[in-house]
């Protein structure tokens, strides 16, 4: 055998190198192939577990305060804890005394009530709802306006008025009847109101109350009792209906016995109608002004001094009132 011969690679060796060739060939495809189906798996498996965007929206408000702006809140709140700090120093000097407030900002919105649901003697607030109804019902024309009003003996009752404390007369105009009974708080032309029309309180009570969607304690209106809250709508009612009621609104700027309030806000027009039997004195009120109407009721068992209490309370928050709405 020639060196030729012996230098050529054997048959056998020759495939045993094709077959490792193309071992390492498909080795390579394989591996090739992993890594690009893990690209692609992770491509996948990123866009199934990735959280979509979802935009939280607060709840709304839900306060019944109007408010237009961020200082207006900030003193909404100031006004709050203002009145919360006078009716406290009250409590803290006559802890027997019991006092409610309702202070509501007409223009705004703004609304404070203490203790404006729990129960108060009406006193003679309550006259006021005696009007409301009779007006209401001239309007409805179940009264005739101009048919005169008996008067008999036992409706005379002591108190202020013309009707009162004048010689008695056969029978009186039912306009000035209403008239002696707000803007002076007369009782007995108030007895003649009420008798003369063969209604008694509660019947005026739930009739006005059931009109303005309030409901009524019967037990508690056999003591002469609502809440504060209650009496608070009439006064809304009558202060959105003026033209119905302008007699009426006319009679309470004319008020001049115990005008609590009207005494604590001098300058002021003011239509108020005063409450007062042993133990119990109220003050309600529309307050008008340049800086913007609004309701104030206060009603108090127990409080000394209503004479100067009252109108010390009603001059701090017309205060508070004024600077408000600078």
């Amino acid at each position: 055998m020639n060196k030729k011969e012996r230098r050529r690679p054997s048959k056998k060796k020759v495939n045993k190198n094709f077959r490792r060739m193309a071992e390492l060939v498909i080795i390579f495809f394989i591996i090739a192939f992993v890594f690009t189906s893990r690209a692609a798996y992770d491509d996948i498996f990123k866009e199934k577990t990735e959280e979509p965007v979802v935009e939280i929206k607060e709840p709304p408000a839900t306060t019944t305060v109007i408010v237009n702006s961020e200082q207006e809140k900030y003193n909404n709140e100031q006004m709050t804890g203002a009145i919360n700090s006078i009716i406290a120093a009250y409590e803290a000097k006559y802890s027997k005394a019991k006092i409610s407030v309702i202070y509501q900002d007409i223009k705004s919105g703004y609304r404070y009530g203490y203790n404006d649901k729990e129960y108060f003697s009406f006193a003679s607030t309550a006259k006021v709802i005696y009007a409301m109804d009779t007006y209401n019902r001239i309007a409805s024309g179940e009264i005739d306006p101009s048919l005169p009003l008996a008067y008999k003996a036992s409706y005379a009752a002591a108190g202020n008025g013309h009707i009162t404390n004048n010689p008695k007369k056969k029978t009186y105009e039912l306009e000035y009847v209403i008239m002696n009974m707000i803007t002076y708080s007369d009782n007995t032309a108030t007895n003649i109101l009420l008798q003369g029309s063969n209604y008694n309180m509660m019947t005026i009570v739930n009739r006005v109350y059931a009109g303005l969607g309030i409901s009524t304690d019967q037990i508690l209106l056999e003591n002469n009792k609502m809440r504060p809250e209650s009496v608070e709508k009439v006064w809304l009612h009558l202060y959105k209906n003026q033209d119905k009621y302008q007699n009426l609104i006319k009679y309470l700027k004319d008020t001049q016995a115990s005008a609590w309030i009207k005494q604590g806000i001098p300058g002021k027009t003011i239509a108020s109608k005063y409450g007062q039997i042993p133990n119990v004195s109220n003050d309600t009120s529309i307050v008008f002004g340049e800086n913007g109407d609004y309701l104030l009721l206060i009603y108090t068992e127990g409080l000394p001094n209503p004479g100067t209490s009252i109108p010390d309370i009603a001059r701090q928050i017309n205060e508070l009132h004024d600077e408000k709405q600078k």
